[in-house]
């Protein structure tokens, strides 16, 4: 009904119609960078953090900004939004245009952290990682196409290289 023959999701697939595959977890970083931290201040605590200017993700379906969750699921709003981006390639572009502090994927995040172009903030409140899971239809028997994908997606994202931990 989806029209989905093969997908990669970062967060919980609560579709029973779908078979998933857990194959890596993704860390949730707060990062900003240097260029904005010199015109702000390095925010000490979620109420330092609502004082300076953020991207935020909006969600294509509602058309909201997604939360930010913070350590035991907390959940949080940005206050002072900047910039706005459906998609988080442009959202980690604006942070690193200086735009605003944004949550990014580790995987986004962790080439920009090891060159300097971002700072990592207040990692004490990092949530717990989300699983990255490979999903696809339940339904009868599959295509040969389908799961030939299916396995080629999960081989290749299961390699702890692609999502390394930070030194």
């Amino acid at each position: 009904d989806e029209q989905i023959d093969v997908g990669v999701r970062i967060g919980l697939i609560r579709d029973n119609g779908f078979i998933a595959r857990k194959v890596a977890n993704v860390g949730l970083f707060l990062t900003a960078s240097p260029l904005l931290l010199a015109k702000h201040h390095i925010p000490q605590g979620l109420e330092q953090l609502a004082e300076l200017p953020t991207t935020a993700l909006m969600d294509k379906a509602t058309g909201r900004a997604w939360h930010w969750y913070f350590k035991e699921g907390q959940p949080w709003s940005p206050k002072k939004i900047s910039f706005v981006a459906d998609d988080s390639e442009t959202e980690a572009d604006a942070t690193l245009a200086g735009l605003g502090v944004s949550q990014l994927a580790s995987c986004m995040a962790i080439p920009h952290l090891r060159s300097g172009a971002l700072v990592r903030l207040l990692p004490e409140l990092d949530p717990n990682p989300w699983p990255l899971s490979v999903y696809r239809p339940q339904r009868g028997p599959v295509p040969d196409r389908v799961r030939l994908v299916f396995d080629a997606l999960i081989t290749a994202l299961s390699d702890r290289e692609i999502f390394p931990e930070l030194p």
